[in-house]
């Protein structure tokens, strides 16, 4: 999974350097990926647990 992670993220610099987006914008894209990632790993645990 962190690896996919990794992947996005080079994805997204590459794509905002080409397309010359704000960083900061990118960077807040990517916190939000993240925490959306973890939050669904939690739900998943959670489901498994309940089973």
């Amino acid at each position: 999974m962190r690896r996919k992670s990794q992947v996005l993220m080079l994805w997204l610099k590459y794509w905002s350097w080409s397309c010359s987006y704000d960083f900061r914008s990118i960077d807040n894209l990517l916190l939000l990926i993240l925490l959306h990632g973890r939050r669904i790993e939690q739900l998943e645990k959670c489901a498994r647990r309940e089973s």
